[in-house]
C-alpha cells in the first residue's frame, strides 16, 4: 500500500458518509421532519463535500500533503452536535485523522514521499476492552528496532490525544503517525471510547504480553498503569470526642503527622496503610503504657523493654488482638461498645444492604488464609458479637499483609482484585470503604481523645529506666 493510501484512504470514506454522496443521507434526511433541520444538514453535507473532499481528493490525485484548515475541525464538530445520530458517523475518527495529519505535517523534517510503498501489516490495533489505565496518552518510538515501538490512548479524550501530538517538543517518526492514522476509521474496526495500543503485529497476538510492555514503559516514564481508587470521604466519625488544651497531645506528634498525611492522600490502599501504621504504633505502644502505669512512677529495666519487645515482634496479629481486646469494651458512643459498633457495621454490609454476598465474603476470606481454630476456612457465620475483636483482628492483618506483601503463594491485593476480581468482584473494595477504614478511623480518633485513657496515653512526662 502506498503512504497516500494509507493516510487517506479512510478519511475520504468517512467524509463521503457525511456527504451528499452518502447512501445514509436520504434515509436520515426523510426521518427528520422539519424544515429547519432538513436545511442544516443539507448545508452541512454541501460544505463537507465543497470544503474537505474536493481538496482531499486533490491531494490523492497529486499526492500531495493535505493542509488541515482550523475550519476543517470546526466543520466536523458542528456537524456531531446537530446530528450525532447520523448513521454510521465517526465524527471523533475523522477528528483524530485530521489532526494526526496536521501533526504529522508539522513535525517533518523533509518531504515525506506519498508514492512510498508502507507495509501496513507491521503494526495492529488492539483494544483493551473494559481495561482501565492511569494514563490516558502515551507513545515509545525506538529509532534502532521499530517493533519496539507503540502508542497508548484512551479514544474517550480525543482533545488530549491531539493536544499530544502538536506538542512541539514532540518527538516521533512519521511512519509510526501514518500506521496509526490507517488504523483508524476502517471499515473492520470501529473504535468505541477505550484504551487501543498500536503495537508490532508480532506483539499484538498476545494481549497480556502486549499490556505487560506497555506497563514497564510507563512505569520507566515515571508515569501510572494503574487507575488510583479514590477514597474521598472525610474522618467518619459517629461519636464527636471532646478536645481539651489541658491534654498532652504532643506525645502522639508523630501520629498525628501520620494522619495528616492520610488525609493527603486520595488512593485507598495508601490511606488504609496509613491508618495501619497508626494502629501499629499504638500496638507497640499500649504494653510500655501498660507498664508504665503499674509502676507508678517508678523506674524499670531494659529488660522489661527487651521482653515487651520481643512480645510484640513474636506476633503481630496477637500484639494486634490485645489492643482490640482493650478498646472494645469501651463505649463507642449512646452506650453501645466499639465490640457492638463494628459486629453491627460488619454484619450490616453482608446482610442489611447486602454490599457483599456471603458467598464472596467466604471466598474473600479464603483468599486471605483466614481459618477456623478447628480447622477449615473461616465463613461468615463464624463471627459472632463474642470473637469480633479477634475477627476484626486478623481481618484487618490480613489485609494489610495482602497490600505490602508480594510472594507469589500470598493473596496479593492490588488496584485490579481490588475493583473487579474475576471471581469476588469488588468485595475487597466494599470491605475497606464501608468496614474497615471507617472502623479503624473511629478506634484510632477514640484511643487518642479518649481523656488520656490507659490503652495509649503515658500518665508522666518520662520513663525511669534502671
Amino acid at each position: 500500500m502506498t503512504t497516500n493510501n494509507a493516510m487517506y484512504r479512510n478519511l475520504e470514506n468517512l467524509l463521503i458518509n457525511l456527504s451528499t454522496d452518502s447512501d445514509n443521507l436520504t434515509h436520515y434526511y426523510l426521518g427528520l421532519d422539519c424544515q429547519d433541520k432538513e436545511a442544516e444538514l443539507t448545508d452541512l453535507a454541501e460544505r463537507i463535500e465543497s470544503e474537505i473532499i474536493i481538496q482531499l481528493k486533490e491531494c490523492i490525485e497529486s499526492d500531495s500533503f493535505l493542509t488541515i484548515e482550523t475550519s476543517y475541525l470546526e466543520l466536523i464538530r458542528e456537524y456531531k452536535t446537530k446530528f450525532e445520530d447520523f448513521p454510521a458517523a465517526r465524527f471523533e475518527e475523522i477528528l483524530l485523522i485530521l489532526g494526526l495529519i496536521s501533526s504529522l505535517k508539522n513535525n517533518l523534517d523533509e518531504e515525506l514521499d506519498l508514492t512510498a510503498e508502507m507495509d501496513i501489516s507491521k503494526y495492529s490495533l488492539i483494544n483493551f476492552n473494559a481495561n482501565k489505565f492511569g494514563t490516558d496518552i502515551y507513545h515509545y518510538d525506538d529509532i534502532e528496532d521499530s517493533n519496539n515501538s507503540f502508542v497508548f490512548f484512551n479514544f474517550e479524550k480525543t482533545d488530549d490525544i491531539l493536544e499530544y501530538f502538536h506538542n512541539i517538543d514532540l518527538v516521533i517518526q512519521s511512519e509510526l503517525i501514518i500506521q496509526l492514522i490507517s488504523k483508524i476509521g476502517g471499515e473492520e474496526l470501529l473504535l468505541p471510547p477505550k484504551f487501543y495500543a498500536l503495537i508490532s503485529s508480532e506483539t499484538a497476538d498476545n494481549e497480556a504480553k502486549s499490556k505487560a510492555y506497555i506497563a514497564i514503559n510507563l512505569i520507566i516514564a515515571g508515569k501510572t498503569f494503574h487507575v488510583p481508587y479514590e477514597y474521598s470521604k472525610n474522618m467518619s466519625l459517629n461519636s464527636l470526642r471532646k478536645l481539651s488544651a489541658e491534654n498532652n497531645y504532643h506525645q502522639f506528634k508523630d501520629i498525628l503527622t501520620i494522619l495528616s498525611e492520610y488525609n493527603a492522600q486520595n488512593d485507598i490502599l495508601d490511606k488504609f496503610i496509613r491508618l495501619y501504621h497508626v494502629i501499629e504504633n499504638f500496638m507497640f505502644k499500649s504494653p510500655l503504657v501498660g507498664l508504665e502505669r503499674k509502676q507508678n512512677g517508678t523506674p524499670f529495666s531494659f529488660r522489661d523493654f527487651q521482653r515487651i519487645h520481643s512480645n510484640i515482634s513474636r506476633s503481630e496479629l496477637e500484639s494486634l488482638k490485645k489492643l482490640m481486646s482493650s478498646v472494645f469494651p469501651h463505649v463507642q458512643q449512646n452506650g453501645i461498645t466499639f465490640g457492638n459498633y463494628i459486629f453491627q457495621k460488619f454484619t450490616e454490609i453482608i446482610t442489611t444492604r447486602a454490599l457483599i454476598t456471603e458467598i464472596n465474603f467466604n471466598q474473600l476470606i479464603s483468599y486471605l488464609g483466614l481459618e477456623k481454630k478447628s480447622g477449615g476456612n473461616m465463613e461468615f457465620t463464624d463471627i459472632l458479637q463474642s470473637n469480633i475483636h479477634k475477627i476484626y483482628s486478623e481481618i484487618l492483618y490480613a489485609i494489610r499483609c495482602s497490600v505490602v506483601h508480594n510472594k507469589e503463594s500470598e493473596f496479593h491485593l492490588t488496584h485490579d482484585i481490588l475493583l473487579s476480581h474475576s471471581i469476588i468482584n469488588n468485595a475487597t473494595q466494599i470491605l475497606l470503604e464501608e468496614f474497615l477504614i471507617p472502623t479503624m478511623e473511629e478506634i484510632i480518633i477514640f484511643l487518642l481523645t479518649e481523656n488520656e485513657n490507659d490503652i495509649v496515653w503515658f500518665s508522666n512526662n518520662s520513663l525511669m529506666l534502671w
